[in-house]
């Protein structure tokens, strides 16, 4: 999936030798032979809006992830206490988060095909697999939707992917459009817009707005795709209304 010389190129600038790379995990339970360990912080602070902040710190199992059989580990350069880098392989950054969104950005870079990018209140992930099952594309399992899932899920993208198709979920304003131009999807959908996390919104409008923010990266507005009821007046529509597109 990856070289380690490539990763490194990624996130450093610098082609530095070392293990290939078979798959992208930020948790040590679930590490296959091969993987790249990325260690998170809990909390990633202001930036980022996760379901639950942690005091929980990666860097203290990257051990674990070595025993399990990954093949290295993106780290915080400020940590101790790590593994030697001669029997452990590790590439340090600045920011594990960055080094993640930094690969995410890497590893769209490097998709030639067609990539869908889906949000809405509801059906995302139904959506998704629909249309990848459809298209025979590449697409995360589960609801990798957020600021880790997003570039975590382009991260573990096969290099010879033929198309892609990837959902991306938001509960506070301004998380969706950083995503949308990371997946620089040629086509985006967005399936719904009701109350699902409008508690961190002024109201529907709000809401709606940051939905089809999706849409801002778009190069060509007539491969958006829309709900009729959303109102908008331009790309494609489906629903149950007779101006619907479909």
């Amino acid at each position: 999936m990856w070289s380690w010389a490539e990763i490194a190129q990624a996130l450093t600038g610098e082609r530095i030798s070392g293990p290939d790379i078979t798959g992208v995990t930020i948790d040590s339970r679930q590490v296959k032979p091969g993987d790249l360990f990325i260690a998170l912080h809990g909390d990633p602070g202001p930036r980022f809006n996760p379901g639950q902040r942690s005091t929980i710190d990666g860097h203290d199992f990257v051990q674990a992830a070595a025993d399990a059989g990954a093949a290295g580990a993106l780290v915080h350069r400020s940590r101790e206490n790590l593994p030697a880098p001669g029997r452990f392989p590790l590439l340090r950054v600045q920011d594990t988060y960055d080094g993640l969104w930094d690969l995410g950005r890497a590893a769209r870079r490097r998709l030639t095909g067609p990539v869908i990018a889906i949000t809405g209140s509801s059906g995302k992930t139904t959506a998704k697999t629909f249309l990848a099952h459809a298209l025979g594309a590449y697409a995360p399992p589960g609801s990798f939707n957020n600021h880790i899932g997003v570039p975590l899920s382009l991260a573990n993208a096969p290099s010879d992917t033929h198309c892609g198709v990837f959902e991306i979920g938001t509960n506070h304003p301004g998380e969706i459009l950083p995503l949308a131009t990371m997946v620089n999807a040629q086509v985006s959908m967005v399936l719904n817009v009701h109350q699902a996390h409008i508690e961190n919104f002024k109201n529907l409008l709000e809401l709606k707005a940051e939905k089809t923010s999706i849409f801002n990266p778009l190069s060509d507005k007539s491969n958006a795709i829309s709900e009729d009821e959303i109102g908008l007046d331009y790309g494609l529509t489906f629903g149950v209304t007779p101006s619907a597109d479909a």
